[in-house]
């Protein structure tokens, strides 16, 4: 029986998204991603909340969190492979 596990470390979000800790924290900051402090050991995010951050990003370019912005033109991405 598999258990539904309630709330991640920011280290579980890390390895199921592939986003480094650094770059989580700092979504997380920028109020993007909402977590729970519940005590000292660190904070805790919902999956139903990286769900939402990763359906309101999609699709956004995020590599400057002070101007977010959509991705329009995706021909710059092929630099990227």
């Amino acid at each position: 029986m598999e258990t539904t596990k309630y709330l991640l470390t920011v280290k579980e979000c890390c390895a199921l998204t592939g986003i480094g800790e650094n770059r989580f924290y700092e979504l997380i900051r920028h109020k993007l991603i909402t977590p729970l402090k519940l005590n000292k050991k660190g904070l805790k995010i919902r999956p139903a909340e990286l769900e939402r951050f990763l359906k309101d990003c999609e699709g956004k370019d995020l590599s400057d969190l002070n101007n977010i912005k959509k991705i329009d033109d995706f021909s710059d991405l092929e630099n990227e492979r």
